[in-house]
Parts: C-alpha cells; sequence; structure tokens
C-alpha cells in the first residue's frame, strides 16, 4: 500500500534604519547560523555507550567535501567503537525530513562502507550492522537524495535499541456534531519500539433503515511505547448523517520500526455522543 508522507498532529515542530546628514551606515549582512559541530567526519560525534537516542537539528549541515557514496545533503557524523561484537540497530525513526544512512569503518576515517539504508519505515532510515569489538565505525545521516540544496530538519538518531517490537491501539470515545453529521473518534496508539504507524479506521452506524458509513488514515511519524493520543473527524460516504446512539468502529494499524512489521486490529461499539455546540470540525 502507498502512502505519502504526512505528519500527524503529535508534535509541532515550527529592520530598523537610522540615516544622519554626513555619516552613512551600510547595512549589516545577515547573520549565518553555525553548522552543527558534527558537520565533518573529522569532528565525528563520539557516541561513548549504547543504547543511545540523539537529537540534532541539521538545517545548517553542510555537504561532506569527500565523495564516500551515500553521504549527500546536509550530513552529520558519529562515530562508535563497541566493547562487544554483535549486530547493533541503528535508526532515524521520529526524524522531521527525509534521511538517508551510511555506516563505515576505519582506523582513523570512514574507509569502508558496510551498510546503506533510504526508507527503510517511511522516510526514514535502519540499518543492523554487525559491529566487531574494538573495530572504529562511522554513521553519516544525511539528506535524501543527492541535492546539495536538501533542507535537513530534526534529527532523531536511535542505536543500539534491542526490545522487541509490538504496537497497541484503543479507540476510547465517539462524538457526533448535531447539525454537521460528522463523527469524531478519539484512542491512542502506542510501540515498543519507535516506529512509524499507518492507520485505517472504518465506522458505521445504522440509522433508521440506512446506514451511515465512512473510514479515514493517518499516519503517526513517532510512535513511542508512551500512549498517543489521536482525533480523526469522519464525514459519512453514505449520504446519512451520523446521530447519537452506537457507532461499530473497525480500526488497523501497522508499525515499522525500520527491522520489522507489526499489526493490531481493534473491532468495537462506541456510544456516541452530542457535541454541546452542535458541530464537529474539521
Amino acid at each position: 500500500m502507498s502512502h505519502t508522507r504526512k505528519r500527524f498532529s503529535v508534535r509541532v515542530m515550527a529592520a530598523t534604519s537610522a540615516a544622519l546628514t554626513v555619516v552613512v551606515f551600510a547595512p549589516a549582512a545577515p547573520a549565518q547560523a553555525a553548522p552543527p559541530p558534527n558537520d565533518a567526519a573529522t569532528k565525528a560525534t563520539v557516541i561513548p555507550t549504547v543504547p543511545a537516542t540523539i537529537e540534532l537539528d541539521t538545517r545548517q549541515a553542510t555537504t561532506d567535501r569527500i565523495s564516500r557514496g551515500c553521504v549527500f545533503g546536509r550530513s552529520v557524523w558519529y562515530r562508535y567503537t563497541p566493547a562487544t561484537t554483535s549486530r547493533v540497530r541503528v535508526a532515524t525513526v521520529g526524524s522531521s525530513y527525509d534521511t538517508v544512512l551510511a555506516v563505515f569503518e576505519g582506523a582513523r576515517a570512514p574507509t569502508t562502507r558496510i551498510k546503506c539504508n533510504d526508507d527503510a519505515a517511511g522516510l526514514d532510515s535502519a540499518a543492523r550492522p554487525r559491529l566487531t569489538a574494538g573495530q572504529r565505525y562511522w554513521i553519516a545521516v544525511s539528506s535524501c537524495c543527492g541535492s546539495r540544496s536538501a533542507p535537513g530538519g530534526d534529527l532523531v538518531l536511535r542505536v543500539g535499541h534491542t526490545e522487541a517490537p509490538a504496537i497497541q491501539m484503543t479507540v476510547d470515545s465517539a462524538e457526533s456534531g448535531a447539525i454537521s453529521g460528522r463523527l469524531r473518534i478519539h484512542g491512542t496508539v502506542s510501540c515498543a519500539t519507535p516506529s512509524v504507524v499507518y492507520s485505517e479506521i472504518g465506522v458505521s452506524q445504522v440509522v433508521g433503515e440506512h446506514v451511515a458509513r465512512g473510514w479515514r488514515w493517518f499516519e503517526v511519524d513517532e510512535c513511542l511505547p508512551e500512549p498517543t493520543e489521536w482525533t480523526l473527524r469522519i464525514d459519512s460516504d453514505t449520504g446519512w448523517a451520523f446521530q447519537p446512539g452506537t457507532v461499530a468502529a473497525d480500526a488497523y494499524a501497522e508499525g515499522r520500526d525500520g527491522f520489522s512489521v507489526v499489526s493490531t486490529t481493534v473491532e468495537d461499539s462506541l456510544p456516541v455522543t452530542v457535541n454541546p455546540t452542535g458541530r464537529v470540525r474539521r
């Protein structure tokens, strides 16, 4: 199933002059924000232990001067030396932009690429390289895909998280507008491992001799173990407005953490309350 990237509402990202008769001041050049401290591989941020979660604004990052493959615009670098040999999960789930992930090895510089990934979970990247104890590894995260003008954004890099994937979803309440006939469904979703979640919800209600029926889908870009609340406003596709009473809700949710896909379904009947204003706005 193909989905368009659409951020669900769980997180909000978001001259004076003087003239003198004799002296003229030239306007000051606009201030330029500095690139992040790990803008180059030579300045890679050391990850001392895992699991680790790192957040960074990459909008002012630049393009790596050395062509290494799988490293594009707005690239930032991390370095890690494992104490034991194992496979280590590296993922960018929860980032606000289209990331590309590359893992290299090398004693003094990132010389040999061992992993490259784009779009493992939505537009987020993930890799699970086997790392050897005592060997130095380099992680590059850049903005897809090949353009020096790629925008960057808010990076979330997770290294070494190994929880078993799981997803839970609830459908808690339903409300109709006496005037609009629109239905508002409310619930929560949570994930054992940080995941991108796609969900579809269908609702139906018997209205006299007819049926009001509608559906809608949404995406949560960063589903975490703590429940995230969601609210959907659904119009009837059959021409019959939703009314106070009982509505049947069928929900399907699919979570992707970059390494596995898990899903859950919810089937429930909910009492429908009436919005005091008589309307349920979009």
